[in-house]
């Protein structure tokens, strides 16, 4: 009996002696042969024999190709690669999990065998890198195809044609809650690269779903906007009043009248015409004038010398006036047309022997440094242009003895005229004379070159002057008509 046992110990030794060998040699066989074992899979993917570098080429190449679509209504509203979404493919982490569980197959024997006796799968996940800011910055509705439309109750709605409010029927937006759509996708991005939802190997579609829409139930209710639909529409058309201005250009200065003050002389009725106060706007125009006219008003001129001459309202015929009444009825138009307008004041433009009335202004100064003084005590003139002495010269003014003295005030400059004939009568003498320069600026009195005359300035002017002219040496006329225009500013004084 001992023996019989001894027998069968011994046999026994020796089959697990020899399955021992065989599991040694078949483990040996194994381990040293390239690639995953026989009955190896991947995500259900038979992949028995490839190697690592083979399957992590494979998955960096369908990732680098997968193509994500984002479907709403059905439609494309949004496509793009991984890398567009901010995916790209982490290969050192994909290659690591991928050589762990090939180094556990080769060298844990009990894997081997079950491996090769029942087969076992991978549960491989790609791995693979997300840049929040880039996936932020692609996957927003903003980007989509289909414009996006804010949900919208029944509401006015200002027609362009009209120009006045009414009602437009509610709307139905599409507006997307971006965080929520950012959420949704890469959650569907991400179960994908885990193997699942991939439509084929490499697209991917993911239809919009309802709860990403932040758009909110609307009312079509339009009962009280029907109610209050004409004291919207008058309350508008006061409010475009109050935005215009009428800005009033005196030179480099202005002035102007604000949409508050024009608001305040409209009156909206409720068929929506508006009645301008004309009133307030002929009140407007003349405070403008008492402010701004500068014509047959007492003028005060400080001379070269430093003096103050005053100048009187009748013998100041140089300047700046509105026209009243057709400075309201501009004003009025401008109110009216509901615009904002820079401009100047209606002026009168000449007077009755159309003679221009000025030539310059800066705000209240109507001369603004351009004008000829002429100093009829001293026979002497100088002649100012933008603040710049052109000239200086002595002169030869009207004959005090025989009462053709040369007028003293302030008068624009009629025209200019080279040559010119002069020719006239007076009860005690006529003449006949051919200038070169011919400047006048008042009744047949000028400014003139006098060839016949040698000298200028002194006393000549009291018993040998002109019949009412300023006579200047031939350069000095020259040089005032090259350098002075039609308006310009003749100030006399004694």
């Amino acid at each position: 009996m001992r023996r019989k046992l001894t027998i069968v110990f011994i046999v026994i030794l020796a089959v697990i002696c020899l399955l021992g060998a065989g599991i040694a040699v078949l483990f040996l066989m194994n381990r040293d042969r390239p690639g995953f074992l026989k009955g190896t899979s991947l995500n259900g993917e038979d992949i028995s024999g490839r190697t690592v570098s083979e399957l992590v080429s494979r998955e960096k190449e369908k990732l680098d190709g997968m193509k994500i679509q984002i479907l709403e209504d059905g439609r494309t509203a949004l496509e793009g690669s991984l890398g567009d979404y901010g995916y790209t493919f982490d290969e050192p982490a994909y290659k690591r999990s991928l050589e762990q569980a090939l180094t556990e197959q080769k060298h844990n024997v009990f894997v081997m065998l079950k491996t090769l006796a029942g087969g076992s799968d991978i549960s491989g996940k790609s791995a693979y890198k997300k840049d929040d800011e880039v996936n932020r910055a692609f996957l927003v509705s903003s980007s989509f195809k289909m414009p996006r439309v804010k949900s919208q109750d029944a509401s006015y709605v200002l027609n362009k044609k009209t120009d006045l409010y009414e009602i437009a029927d509610a709307v139905q937006g599409n507006e997307i809650d971006d965080s929520k759509l950012q959420k949704y996708v890469n959650t569907k991005i991400e179960k994908a690269l885990e193997g699942e939802d991939l439509q084929g190997k490499d697209l991917l579609k993911v239809d919009v779903p309802d709860e990403v829409y932040s758009s909110r139930k609307v009312s079509n209710d339009k009962t009280e906007l029907k109610k209050n639909l004409a004291a919207k529409n008058k309350a508008y058309r006061l409010e475009e009043y109050k935005k215009m201005s009428v800005t009033y250009q005196f030179g480099s200065k202005t002035q102007v009248l604000d949409g508050e003050t024009i608001s305040r002389w409209v009156k909206i009725s409720d068929d929506l015409k508006a009645a301008v106060d004309e009133q307030a706007v002929k009140e407007y125009a003349a405070s403008l004038a008492a402010k701004y006219d500068t014509r047959y008003k007492q003028r005060s001129f400080k001379t070269t010398g430093g003096q103050v001459k005053q100048i009187s309202a009748s013998a100041n015929e140089y300047g700046y006036t509105i026209e009243q009444a057709q400075e309201a009825a501009q004003l009025k138009k401008d109110i009216e047309a509901r615009k904002s307008v820079t401009r100047e004041p209606v002026y009168y433009k000449t007077n009755s022997y159309g003679n221009p009335l000025y030539y310059s202004r800066d705000g209240v100064d109507d001369l603004n440094g351009t004008y000829v003084e002429i100093n009829l005590s001293a026979q002497h003139l100088w002649f100012y242009k933008k603040g710049k002495l052109i000239v200086e010269s002595d002169f030869v003014s009207g004959n005090v003895q025989h009462k053709t003295e040369t007028v003293t005030g302030c008068f624009p400059l009629a025209y200019k005229k080279s040559p010119a004939k002069l020719t006239g009568q007076n009860a005690m003498d006529s003449w006949d004379s051919d200038v070169d320069y011919w400047m006048p600026f008042y009744n047949g009195q000028g400014m003139h070159d006098a060839s016949w005359r040698s000298s200028f300035g002194g006393s000549i002017y009291k018993t040998n002057g002109s019949h009412g002219c300023v006579n200047l040496p031939h350069s000095a006329a020259e040089r005032i008509y090259k350098n002075i225009s039609a308006g310009t500013a003749i100030v006399l004084y004694k």
